[in-house]
């Protein structure tokens, strides 16, 4: 709750009462192949809104290098679109978000040690294995581009600790896939 002590043209000066704790992170890590800007807008919402505890977006080799010179992956538009999702959710902590481009090194320098210790999954429509279901531990996602992942990719996340699951028979686009996945995995 709020009351406003002093508005003015220069200013406004509220007493805040904040009367309960944010709520909790859930323990997930999502890794999302850069969509198209437009969906990406929308996605980082999402992303605030369920409580994803960090993002991690990077370039495939279905990702349009184009992508990466729209105005929607520069700081103030990603904190723009985050904060209306913590705002939609009663939350007031940003998730880290960071940018990679290129899928390798991503691969090779920075995922063999975040994900120690905790489930590292794919979400791919060839898997054998389903979802898991309300898990409790830490775990990682990696979401890919509108298209999937060419099979070296695949190959490369099996290589480093990736579990392959397949989230049933309909090939989905990126937008539904996160609220589906968090749905499954936690709630």
């Amino acid at each position: 709750m709020a009351r406003i002590l002093r508005l003015d043209r220069k200013a406004l000066e509220l007493e805040i009462d904040l009367d309960r704790d944010p709520l909790p992170k859930r323990p997930l890590h999502l890794i999302l192949a850069l969509p198209r800007p437009p969906v990406f807008r929308r996605l980082l919402s999402t992303i605030a809104s369920l409580g994803i505890e960090r993002l991690l977006v990077v370039g495939t080799a279905r990702t349009e290098k184009s992508f990466w010179q729209s105005h929607v992956v520069e700081e103030h538009e990603v904190r723009e679109r985050l904060l209306l999702g913590l705002e939609q959710s009663s939350d007031s902590i940003l998730p880290p978000v960071e940018f990679h481009r290129y899928f390798e090194s991503l691969l090779a320098e920075v995922l063999p040690p975040r994900i120690e210790g905790r489930r590292a999954l794919v979400a791919h429509p060839a898997a054998d294995q389903g979802c898991p279901h309300e898990i409790s531990e830490p775990t990682t996602v990696f979401v890919g581009p509108e298209g999937g992942f060419v099979d070296y990719e695949v190959d490369r996340l099996k290589e480093i600790g990736f579990e392959l699951v397949d989230l049933g028979p309909r090939v989905l686009r990126v937008e539904p896939i996160i609220p589906l996945l968090v749905g499954r995995l936690f709630d």
